[in-house]
C-alpha cells in the first residue's frame, strides 16, 4: 500500500475569516488514500472529488461520486457534488472540535449498462475493482454459491495470470478471504474451498487477463440485482440499529425503471 497523498484545499478567505481547517480522507477505488486539508464549514463533495480525480489523473469524472458509509458500515450513501461535507461529518467537525475523522469513498455514480461505454482502460479496471469489492463484501444480492466460485476463479486469473504447478502447485497461493466472502464457507471447509478455487483457476489457462477482467464485469453486470443502490429499511431508528444483517429489509433504487 502506497503512503497517503497529501493535498491542501484550505483557503484563507479574509483576515477575519473564522473558518477552521479539517482533514478529510478519500479512499480511492484502487486503495490509494488522499488526506485533504480543507475549509471545514464550506467544502463540498464535488470540490473534494474534483481535487482527488485531478491528483490521480482520472478521466471521465462524470462517472464518479463520493460516498460515505452509513452507520451500519455496510451501505454506501452517494453524495451530490453540491453537498457540504459538514452535513455528513460528525458533530463539531465544522467548528474544529475534536471528533471522529471524516472518510469518504470514490465510487461509480451509476453502474454503466455496458462496460464498453467506459472510454478508458483505467476506468474499466476501476469498475472491476468496485464490483470485486462489492461481491466480496456481500453488497451484491442474489448471487449463487456457484457464481461466487466462478467469479473468484476469474479474479485469480486476472491477478495471478495462468496457473502454474511450479509456482502455485504447493499449498495455498492466495488468501481465501480475499476471493470469497466468509458466509460462503465454514472454517472446516476452508481447505476444500481453496482446492476448489484453484481448480477453477486452472480452467482459465491461456485466457487473457485483460479479457477475463472484462468478462468478470459483464457477468456481474448481467445480474438483475446490479445497478441498484440498496438501503436497509426499518420502521424506526431503534430497529435500524438492532436489525440483523443476515436478513435485512432492503430498498433498491435504480436510475432506470426496472420491470419485475
Amino acid at each position: 500500500m502506497e503512503a497517503p497523498l497529501q493535498l491542501d484545499l484550505y483557503v484563507h478567505r479574509a483576515k477575519k475569516d473564522e473558518s477552521v481547517s479539517k482533514n478529510v480522507t478519500v479512499v480511492m477505488l484502487d486503495g490509494q488514500l488522499l488526506n485533504i486539508r480543507c475549509n471545514a464549514a464550506s467544502i463540498t463533495a464535488g470540490e473534494v472529488l474534483d481535487a482527488a480525480l485531478r491528483e490521480r489523473d482520472i478521466k471521465e469524472s462524470s462517472l464518479f461520486t463520493l460516498s460515505f458509509l452509513g452507520e451500519r458500515g455496510t451501505e454506501f450513501w452517494p453524495l451530490s457534488n453540491d453537498t457540504k461535507l459538514s452535513k455528513v461529518a460528525a458533530s463539531g467537525w465544522k467548528e474544529g472540535k475534536p471528533c471522529q475523522d471524516l472518510t469518504v469513498y470514490q465510487r461509480f455514480k451509476f453502474h454503466p449498462s455496458d462496460v464498453d461505454s467506459i472510454l478508458t482502460a483505467e476506468n474499466k479496471h476501476l469498475l472491476y475493482l468496485q464490483l470485486r469489492q462489492d461481491l466480496l463484501n456481500g453488497r451484491l444480492h442474489g448471487v449463487s454459491k456457484n457464481m461466487y466460485l466462478s467469479l473468484a476463479g476469474m479474479a485469480l486469473q486476472i491477478e495471478f495470470g495462468d496457473f502454474s504447478e511450479d509456482i502455485h502447485g504447493d499449498g495455498e497461493y492466495f488468501m481465501l478471504e480475499h476471493y470469497l466472502p466468509g458466509f460462503i464457507y465454514s472454517s472446516a471447509e476452508r481447505a476444500l474451498s481453496c482446492r476448489s478455487l484453484a481448480k477453477v483457476h486452472r480452467a482459465h489457462l491461456g485466457q487473457s487477463q485483460s479479457k477475463t477482467e472484462l468478462k468478470f464485469c459483464r457477468e456481474i453486470m448481467a445480474l438483475d440485482c446490479v445497478g441498484f443502490h440498496f438501503f436497509t429499511v426499518t420502521k424506526d431508528k431503534k430497529s435500524y440499529q438492532t436489525t440483523s444483517s443476515i436478513s435485512p429489509n432492503l430498498l433498491g433504487i435504480h436510475v432506470q425503471v426496472k420491470n419485475n
